[in-house]
């Protein structure tokens, strides 16, 4: 059974701010979530319940996943630079 990915609107913000060719490729890995989210290169956060991080090129994806609803919330998506400081 498929994960369903949501988004907070803050994602929308994010995107816009990078390079349209790079969004595609970070999009492209978001939807390969649905399958399950612990293929590639995905990390539980620690100190955060059922929160992990992906890892597309120099981009980080945080979002957390919902096992029993099947939901997988995308909360940002930052710079390697800049993640983590929020």
């Amino acid at each position: 059974m498929k994960f369903v990915i949501e988004f907070k609107t803050s994602v929308e913000k994010d995107l816009r701010k990078i390079a349209s060719q790079q969004a595609k490729i970070i999009l492209t890995a978001i939807k390969r979530l649905e399958a399950f989210p612990e293929k590639g290169d995905i990390k539980k956060l620690s100190n955060a319940v059922d929160t992990y991080r992906m890892r597309v090129g120099n981009y980080r994806v945080i979002f957390k996943v919902d096992f029993k609803s099947r939901i997988i919330t995308v909360y940002y998506i930052r710079h390697r630079q800049f993640d983590y400081k929020y």
